[in-house]
């Protein structure tokens, strides 16, 4: 009997839908409230893993008119259509793209590309509103000329447009599109607020030579770019990066390169450093698939891509980013960033590693997050001129040819993830004081969420979801229930010794504490217990 079964007591079937975080409200308010107004194309800006497919689908139920959500990745279309069956669970949803043509749902999830073929989109009919996912690729042509056919933002089509990162490196301006930006919830604020995960960097300066690189569409010219980290030995170096800071801490990491050519010499080097690695390219579906199955089953440790990856794929588990493509783009270095700040209980944080050289106008973790850019380490040549270097600024230390700065600048930010604890295959627990709430994986595969507490008393908060969702919601319950700090990973109490009454109650538990635990060390052990003690007193309830 799976968890989900224990907490709802009777056979199969599907809860209702999740309750929407409070900012998620705030944001559908908002641009219901813009709509209300008079305005015709608004737009919600919120960051990667915050919701915003959730938040659209709010707004969509809200308004109640038949919907077209328009996409420009496989990956995003069933995403859509996934998330908004949670918010709406009653509303009939189809996909249209390639051969699929389920027109003649309340909402439509279209690709774009197909949408844009001659009499695919007269066979939709009207919509009353039109959502464009990862609306900063609005002012490309193919997307204008859409929505001018669409009628999206006139007379009585509104439009609504999502996504993180409302900037583009060449200029181009979103804003000219929207009447009016409802609401901003960025990386930062899903950080401190305990939505999103940890984030520590280290920026490893390279002796890069940008003078010779070009500028494309206001960014780095890719070609460029490869030829000249290539030069600068660059896939030696993040080998080597790679191995001191990431390897043999549960790190799962996902590399971001410029080129083709220099995305498959460095897998050489990351192989040669014991690195299980794989690399995706635009080429060829079906091995991009198995690469990134045997990434996301813990099979390779390292999968390289050049611009693939950037949007619509979506592995919590990522724990680790490589950057090795410097860039002038916010809105490009904010998406790369955004693929490991989704959350998983095995994760406390995500390691950023930032592979880059002196330039201006490059963007960082710290201007990324709109915090105090840090004196920045130069590489230079001298071991005089090294040492020195390391004196004047203590974050940074020196390697060889290489200069390695700690951008852990978080702290301001108010960070506090939960201490979720493994309590079996497929089982994560917290313990709140007389309660636990779990998250299962059940035999199909699917996840779910239920609170324990005392004499078999359960509640069922979620089921049949992923397990980033799944873990969210049970977050949330935490959240709301005002005791965020005693299950936070980096309380104070959990670095000091065990007390003699925490170690009495590890006794009664049967819990053997090891030699030299920490207090978080034996907390842990006893949650697990607790926590599986209590869902077999409900499932004996069930019996």
């Amino acid at each position: 009997m799976s968890i989900v079964e224990v907490a709802r007591g009777s056979a199969p079937g599907r809860a209702g839908p999740p309750a929407l975080r409070p900012y998620q409200l705030a944001a559908a308010d908002a641009a219901c409230a813009a709509f209300a107004r008079g305005r015709r194309a608004v737009l919600v800006e919120m960051a990667t893993g915050l919701g915003k497919t959730i938040t659209f689908a709010e707004v969509a139920r809200r308004l109640g008119r038949r919907t077209l959500v328009l996409a420009h990745r496989e990956e995003l279309l069933t995403q859509a259509r996934d998330k908004i069956g949670w918010v709406w669970p009653d509303v009939s949803i189809g996909i249209v793209q390639g051969a699929r043509d389920e027109a003649d749902a309340e909402i439509v999830v279209a690709s774009i590309q197909t949408l844009s073929r001659p009499g695919r989109l007269e066979r939709l009919g009207r919509f009353g509103l039109v959502v464009l996912d990862e609306c900063h690729h609005v002012p490309a042509r193919t997307y204008r000329a859409l929505l001018g056919r669409l009628r999206a933002g006139a007379e009585e089509v509104s439009l609504l447009g999502v996504t993180a990162t409302p900037e583009r490196a060449d200029g181009a301006a979103v804003g000219a599109i929207f009447d009016e930006l409802a609401c901003r919830y960025d990386l930062a604020y899903g950080i401190a607020h305990g939505y999103l995960a940890d984030l520590s960097g280290q920026k490893v300066l390279l002796a890069l030579d940008l003078d010779q690189v070009g500028v494309r569409g206001g960014d780095l010219d890719e070609g460029d770019l490869g030829r000249a980290m290539a030069a600068a030995g660059a896939p030696a170096h993040i080998a080597r990066a790679w191995r001191e800071l990431a390897q043999g801490r549960r790190r799962r990491t996902l590399g971001f390169l410029p080129t083709i050519a220099l995305a498959q010499a460095t897998a050489a080097e990351l192989a040669a450093v014991g690195a299980r690695v794989g690399v995706v390219t635009g080429e060829d579906g079906a091995a991009r698939a198995e690469t990134l199955r045997a990434f996301g089953a813990g099979e390779l440790e390292v999968v390289l891509n050049c611009g693939v990856l950037v949007e619509g794929y979506d592995e919590p588990a990522i724990d680790c980013v490589l950057i090795a493509r410097p860039t002038r783009s916010k809105p490009l270095y904010a998406q790369i960033v955004g693929r490991g700040c989704r959350i998983h209980p095995e994760k406390s944080d995500c390691l950023v590693i930032d592979m880059t050289g002196e330039g201006r106008d490059l963007v960082g973790l710290s201007s990324l997050l709109g915090l105090r850019e840090p004196e920045l380490a130069r590489r230079v040549d001298s071991g005089e001129e090294l040492a020195a270097a390391a004196l004047a600024l203590d974050q940074v230390r020196t390697d060889g040819a290489l200069c390695y700065e700690d951008l852990d600048l978080l702290a301001e930010l108010g960070r506090r993830q939960l201490a979720w604890v493994g309590a079996g295959p497929g089982i994560y627990a917290l313990s709140v004081g007389t309660e636990s709430v779990l998250i299962e994986q059940d035999a199909a595969g699917e996840w779910g969420a239920a609170v324990y507490g005392r004499a078999g008393a359960v509640r069922l908060l979620v089921e049949h979801s992923s397990l980033e969702l799944a873990q969210g919601i049970a977050e949330d319950y935490v959240r709301a229930n005002g005791v965020r700090q005693l299950v936070s990973s980096a309380a104070d109490w959990r670095k000091r010794p065990p007390s003699a009454r925490q170690l009495d109650a590890a006794r009664r538990w049967g819990v053997v504490v090891g030699e030299g635990w920490s207090a978080g060390e034996v907390s842990a052990a006893i949650d697990a217990r607790a926590a599986i003690s209590r869902r077999n007193r409900a499932r004996r309830g069930q019996g």
